[in-house]
């Protein structure tokens, strides 16, 4: 597993280029996968080859009354 963590505000460049660091050192695998927020570092992920696949629906509630 690889686990990223970033703030979604932040400049796409460095995490792009990390992500494009750990695509060419893993690539002995199959396939790749991320799971992230929608809409969060899109452009990073972009950058690094990944394309949508699915996307996921985060849920949050607030406290009970």
């Amino acid at each position: 597993m690889l686990w990223v963590a970033a703030r979604p505000d932040e400049d796409a460049a460095g995490l792009g280029f990390a992500l494009q660091t750990a695509r060419r050192d893993l690539v002995h695998y199959h396939s790749l996968a991320i799971e992230h927020p929608a809409g969060e570092m899109v452009k990073a992920f972009g950058m690094a080859g990944f394309e949508p696949y699915r996307t996921l629906i985060w849920m949050r509630a607030g406290a009970t009354p």
